[in-house]
């Protein structure tokens, strides 16, 4: 796993297009709450990290990450 180049591929994607796009992005949030609904549908062959506490979730697959507060 990795988290951080992946997350840093992923936002270099999205802003590459929105540049194309000249679109004005304001803020990057991934929807994590949307995670505890997706990961029963995980194909068995991938694996997923998840974590959450009381104030925020934290994923990992090979090949994307996130977070929400």
């Amino acid at each position: 796993y990795n988290v951080t180049a992946a997350q840093s591929k992923e936002l270099a994607t999205l802003l590459t297009l929105a540049e194309r796009l000249r679109v004005h992005v304001s803020a990057i949030t991934p929807d994590a709450s949307a995670l505890q609904r997706f990961l029963p549908f995980l194909p068995s062959h991938q694996q997923c990290l998840a974590w959450r506490d009381n104030e925020q979730w934290l994923w990992a697959t090979r090949y994307s990450w996130g977070r929400k507060l």
